[in-house]
């Protein structure tokens, strides 16, 4: 199955599942080069206008990059949405994963005290990933520390590596804020960039 099979699958499993209010469908027309350079550029700029400029500042916060990502792109017109799953980086899982019905249960009676393990991303309309946060987290674990850009991984629509992948799992936005991983109006997109 390709990552756009596995989205579209994702999709459906949210909306069974209340987790996602609208539906979206990826579009059989791919990015052009430009339009794709400009949504990075885009991405990359907001992060930066908002103190996120070092690899150490979006570590461990995908969730929460993700999410405020996700809006801002939307608020730009740009088919989008946050989508939480698993990660395989150099063949293997990048964590021991929460089982679906864990992910289920923390949707619908969070527990904050709770640990759970996803990893998330953003999706765009024609099925390109656009992840921030994994390359940061591998540097901050090797004791490094890089500029933002350096971390975005972005794996084209319909584009496969046996190395590095995704499989999404749950699709929506509304997943990080029902679960509580991150929560917009306790805290602001500058604070977050400095917590």
């Amino acid at each position: 199955m390709n990552y756009n099979e596995h989205f579209n699958n994702a999709v459906i499993f949210s909306k069974e599942n209340d987790i996602l209010n609208k539906y979206i469908e990826l579009s059989e027309r791919k990015l052009s080069k430009k339009e794709l350079n400009n949504i990075i550029k885009l991405a990359v700029d907001y992060l930066i206008d908002n103190g996120f400029k070092w690899s150490h500042q979006i570590a461990f916060k995908c969730g929460a990059i993700h999410y405020i990502l996700s809006e801002y792109l939307s608020s730009k017109n740009i088919i989008n949405e946050v989508t939480i799953g698993d990660l395989y980086a150099d063949g293997e899982a990048w964590m021991d994963y929460s089982t679906i019905d864990e992910l289920l249960k923390e949707a619908h009676s969070p527990d904050v005290n709770k640990e759970i393990n996803f990893h998330c991303w953003i999706t765009l309309g024609d099925g390109t990933v656009l992840d921030f946060t994994h390359l940061a987290e591998h540097y901050k674990n090797s004791g490094q520390c890089v500029d933002i850009i350096s971390c975005l991984c972005v794996i084209k629509a319909n584009t496969y590596n046996p190395i590095h992948y995704y499989i999404p799992r749950i699709v929506g936005r509304e997943y990080i804020l029902k679960s509580k991983v991150f929560e917009p109006n306790k805290i602001t997109v500058k604070q977050l960039a400095f917590c």
